[in-house]
């Protein structure tokens, strides 16, 4: 657990870094692609952590569940506005 707790920490602070670089550089592709790429895959690795978290507690189906459910409901009212 706590090799988990430093990596989701490392991984957050390497996102925030990307995420800087990619709002202060818009004029360079090369970082702005590099940011995008560290971003999307820092976001599958949080993912696979809390999921591994959550199985560990015996509580990822309806942790997810209650995400999709919120996740689907926020959108569906999204498309709903704009239409």
């Amino acid at each position: 657990m706590k090799t988990q707790k430093y990596s989701l920490y490392a991984i957050i602070l390497i996102t925030l870094f990307a995420l800087y670089f990619l709002l202060t550089t818009p004029n360079n592709q090369i970082l702005y692609d590099i940011s995008l790429g560290l971003i999307s895959g820092n976001i599958v690795a949080i993912t696979l952590i809390l999921i591994e978290y959550f199985n560990e507690r015996k509580q990822v189906l309806s942790s997810f569940y209650e995400l999709a459910t919120s996740i689907t409901s926020n959108i569906g009212n999204n498309i709903k506005h704009t239409n």
